[in-house]
């Protein structure tokens, strides 16, 4: 998956509810449901994808959550064209 600079996350369904940060004195957890920005994107030695966030103020050493627990937030355009639907249920031709 890729990811960028500026974009919402959110933790994958079925992981954990929640992340703690070792790195980061132990006191921050990431939440299930919660939106994150990306702030930086990091390669571990390992080839592993570390990111940090906006929200969350690690220490210098800290270098992010594993990319493995994230997914894109998937905004959704509103369609009232639904609703719209059902309110007009007699057609023009019964209203001449």
């Amino acid at each position: 998956m890729t990811f960028r600079v500026g974009q919402e996350v959110t933790l994958k369904r079925g992981y954990r509810d929640s992340l703690n940060c070792t790195h980061c004195g132990g006191a921050t957890s990431l939440v299930f449901g919660r939106v994150y920005q990306i702030s930086k994107i990091f390669t571990h030695v390992n080839g592993t994808i570390g990111l940090r966030f906006h929200e969350v103020q690690p220490l210098p050493n800290h270098s992010g959550f594993p990319a493995k627990y994230f997914r894109p937030v998937q905004k959704r355009k509103t369609d009232i064209s639904v609703f719209t639907a059902l309110l007009n249920t007699k057609s023009e031709k019964e209203l001449v």
